[in-house]
């Protein structure tokens, strides 16, 4: 890998805003939604799923034949999460950054218990750790003392891995409880990734981008 202090090494910031907005269920069935309507609708057990999937091109690097490095994944709300849950229950929302596409099939399982979502990179999943650069998955929850949604636990994975390929897949998702009715905002989603761009020798490089084009299954 090339050093920091190597003059063929640039720095750029990679950033992209997935829009939010209000969604509303009734008996788990989606009945309005504000700017989300551009968010896909699907299912993940016994949860109703909405997501948004969207792409940033790094063609203009991989034409070149450099490497992206990155720095960190900042995931940032534009805003703050908020719901009213009238039936209780928990939902659950993603962000997730990978190499590779990610369809509703990888987002539309739970776990073999019945409990928790089958995250995509998790070892029952049929997609590759390697291929997920960051995922942050936070939890939210009507608590008893309130009718409003708080957020009660946040985990965080991803390999980290850098990339030769020319796309970056930016994925963010919510599930819902299918038996509750419910209101939850959710605010922009700002992915903000430091990275540096950098030439590597040729081995190292194909090798590389032997992985980064590799499918998912």
């Amino acid at each position: 890998m090339a050093k920091k202090d190597d003059p063929d090494i640039s720095g750029r910031v990679l950033s992209r805003v997935v829009p939010g907005g209000q969604l509303t269920l009734s008996g788990g069935v989606v009945a309005t939604a504000g700017a989300i309507d551009s968010w896909e609708l699907g299912t993940a057990g016994t949860y109703t799923m909405v997501c948004s999937r969207n792409r940033i091109d790094l063609s203009g690097y991989s034409l070149q034949d450099k490497t992206v490095f990155f720095q960190g994944v900042l995931n940032q709300d534009i805003g703050t999460v908020q719901g009213f849950n009238a039936g209780g229950g928990v939902c659950q929302l993603l962000n997730l950054v990978t190499t590779t596409p990610v369809s509703l099939a990888d987002l539309s399982s739970l776990q073999s218990d019945g409990f928790g979502w089958l995250l995509p990179g998790a070892s029952q999943s049929t997609f590759n750790l390697d291929n997920v650069v960051q995922g942050r998955l936070r939890q939210y929850e009507q608590l008893s003392t309130t009718s409003f949604i708080s957020q009660t636990a946040m985990s965080t994975y991803g390999s980290g891995d850098s990339t030769a390929a020319d796309r970056l897949y930016i994925t963010t998702a919510l599930i819902y409880p299918t038996n509750v009715d419910g209101t939850i905002f959710i605010p922009d989603q700002a992915y903000v990734m430091p990275i540096m761009i950098a030439e590597e020798p040729e081995l190292e490089y194909m090798m590389r981008l032997t992985r980064s084009l590799e499918p998912v299954y």
